[in-house]
């Protein structure tokens, strides 16, 4: 339902500050946005690495995947771009 309220999720850069294992960015995906344009913080190191190989699968670069607090700019600092929906 969450996705619902997005107007459109393709062309689009997405970011989940908390994706844990990855299943609101897997949702995206679905919905059209384009893997390459997908981008998660975790702060669990054991999470982060699932999330890894759940969204590598669907064609997310695992370096779009990073170890951070979603509470700490240096955070969003690491991704070194900005996105359109969070």
């Amino acid at each position: 339902k969450m996705l619902e309220k997005f107007d459109s999720v393709k062309d689009k850069d997405i970011l989940d500050p908390t994706c844990g294992a990855g299943g609101l960015l897997v949702a995206c995906i679905l919905a059209g946005a384009d893997p390459k344009r997908i981008y998660g913080i975790e702060l669990d190191p054991e999470v982060l690495e699932i999330a890894k190989r759940r969204l590598g699968k669907l064609g997310v670069p695992s370096s779009n995947l990073i170890l951070g607090d979603a509470l700490d700019p240096e955070s969003y600092e690491k991704l070194g771009r900005s996105t359109d929906e969070i």
